[in-house]
């Protein structure tokens, strides 16, 4: 009884761990004898060693133990950064080309100006002109200039 008051004793520094008092550093647990969940370094390491396969990385023990390598880390291959630079590029003129898109509502019309001269206008509905700064447009209302 007076081991099972101890093991759930708030106020001590071991709690749970089952040592004494908390003097003892806590068990070590075996690696791999499927007792419990994985260490998360081990979850971790096989994660990256797994990813680095998938990139024709080979290698092993994760590669920490080498001068200069900024945790563990690789700098990436000229053609991986080139891959990347090209995705974001590719994503930014992808969202620039999205805001072109405008809403005309019933009962006004768009003057659309190219480079801050006429070029058309717009009916209502979903619509889409050249992004700023190429293409601009201006809602009007309609509603009141036929009178």
């Amino acid at each position: 009884m007076p081991r099972i008051i101890k093991l759930f004793n708030l106020n001590d520094p071991g709690w749970g761990r089952g040592n004494n008092n908390g003097s003892e550093p806590p068990p070590k647990r075996p690696q791999g004898n499927g007792d419990g969940p994985p260490d998360l370094d081990e979850v971790w390491r096989d994660f990256n060693n797994r990813i680095g396969s998938l990139r024709g990385r080979t290698g092993g023990g994760g590669g920490n133990n080498r001068p200069g390598n900024r945790g563990g880390m690789t700098p990436p291959s000229p053609r991986g950064a080139r891959i990347g630079l090209g995705v974001i590029a590719l994503v930014a003129v992808g969202i620039w080309a999205a805001s072109g898109f405008y809403i005309v509502q019933e009962g006004q019309v768009a003057v659309v100006t190219q480079f801050g001269k006429y070029k058309s206008t717009s009916q209502a509905g979903f619509q889409w002109r050249l992004p700023y700064p190429i293409q601009s447009q201006e809602i009007v209302n309609v509603c009141c200039l036929n009178r």
